[in-house]
């Protein structure tokens, strides 16, 4: 797995946590010592996380935990994400998109979800490989909307994710629209290196 598709599946991404680390809580000063990727949103690591699968680890754990520090939800257990989930496939984010209330395109970089906005933001998945179903089969492409209460700004998870590839856990009937959404708001996205335990709990 390259480097350049491991970084932002976690997505450091710029979440507002009134100027601390969006994963440790340290203060931002002290994150940005430790940047990945170069980019000021960063995951606090040790010295000996350098390669590609810890970088995808690290940002995994910021993806679960990063968006709590605006809006509260309770964890849920890897076991239970899968069991609920309709479909999980192994997938590269190609886009990152956002709509106002009214369904109309957003392009600003500095646009933001979270509460008080009516704004939502949505991935574009390439399906690369689909490790179970619910239905008969899955377009190659998925659009998932992401929960609007987490504070995210458009430029930068365009920045962060675009090419990023993971297991993704998600709800949706093909038949309905082909409408999808994550399996739950918070840990959806898991690193490829959870694929051996993700098999194991599947239906089967």
């Amino acid at each position: 797995m390259s480097a350049q598709h491991t970084p932002a599946i976690a997505i450091a991404i710029a979440i507002a946590c009134g100027g601390r680390d969006p994963v440790a809580g340290l203060p931002a000063s002290a994150s940005r010592r430790r940047r990945i990727a170069g980019t000021r949103y960063a995951v606090p690591i040790r010295p000996d996380m350098q390669t590609p699968m810890k970088y995808a680890l690290a940002f995994a754990a910021a993806l679960f935990v990063a968006p709590a520090c605006a809006t509260s939800i309770a964890p849920k257990p890897l076991e239970d994400l899968v069991r609920e989930s309709d479909h999980v496939v192994v997938a590269t984010v190609v886009g990152v998109d956002m709509v106002d209330g009214r369904g109309r395109a957003l392009d600003d970089p500095a646009a933001r979800t979270g509460p008080g906005s009516a704004n939502r933001m949505s991935f574009e998945l390439k399906v690369e490989s689909v490790l179970f179903t619910r239905a008969g089969s899955l377009p190659p492409r998925i659009r998932v909307p992401l929960w609007s209460m987490w504070h995210y700004q458009l430029g930068t998870m365009r920045e962060q994710v675009v090419g990023s590839r993971g297991i993704f856990l998600l709800k949706g009937v093909p038949l309905k629209g082909n409408r999808y959404e994550p399996a739950y708001p918070g840990g959806f996205q898991r690193p490829l290196e959870e694929r051996e335990q993700i098999e194991r709990l599947l239906p089967r």
